[in-house]
């Protein structure tokens, strides 16, 4: 994914999946996943569930790509067809392919939940590789590059329950 330039400051993350019961089920599952992952989420009077989480200094201060501001609009058709759209804001930000990673990781996750699917374990391993990157890029002020190893692009793959994986962009400025 090519860098943006400054004024293009905002990532569009979008996902569409099937998820097998009935709507109310559903909508439960997804406020209690996107909750646990800090957004506050509403409902609106089209059944739409919309939310936003993150900081002004979360943007500027912290490496977790999740606390970053962003928003999200969740609909859920009563077949079960789920789609996700958030937008992420980078201002103050240095998008890696770890925090590219993690954000695509996250919608998958919240499918692979619902399915009853265990957490895997390279899951785990990934997460704390990505914390001492993290480690290194700041100790050496960015000389270490905080590039992920290819080994761990797979693992999109591996933990993705459908073959419908998120799409990123870069939105033009002024949009959204």
């Amino acid at each position: 994914m090519p860098h943006p330039s400054i004024a293009s400051r905002r990532l569009l993350i979008e996902h569409s999946y099937r998820l097998v019961s009935d709507r109310a089920t559903i909508i439960a599952h997804l406020i209690a996943y996107w909750k646990s992952r800090g957004f506050n989420l509403s409902e609106d009077s089209d059944g739409s569930l919309c939310g936003t989480r993150g900081s002004y200094i979360a943007n500027f201060t912290s490496f977790d790509s999740t606390k970053l501001i962003s928003s999200i609009s969740l609909q859920c058709a009563d077949d079960g067809e789920v789609n996700t759209t958030m937008v992420v804001d980078l201002s103050g930000q240095i998008l890696t392919s770890w925090n590219q990673l993690d954000l695509e990781l996250e919608q998958v996750l919240c499918q692979r939940a619902f399915t009853g699917l265990p957490e895997p374990a390279a899951l785990r391993q990934y997460q704390k590789s990505h914390a001492l990157a993290n480690i290194m890029w700041v100790l050496t002020l960015g000389l270490i590059t905080n590039v992920m190893p290819a080994a761990w692009r797979t693992l999109l793959d591996d933990v993705n329950p459908s073959t419908n994986s998120p799409v990123l962009r870069f939105l033009d400025p002024g949009t959204y």
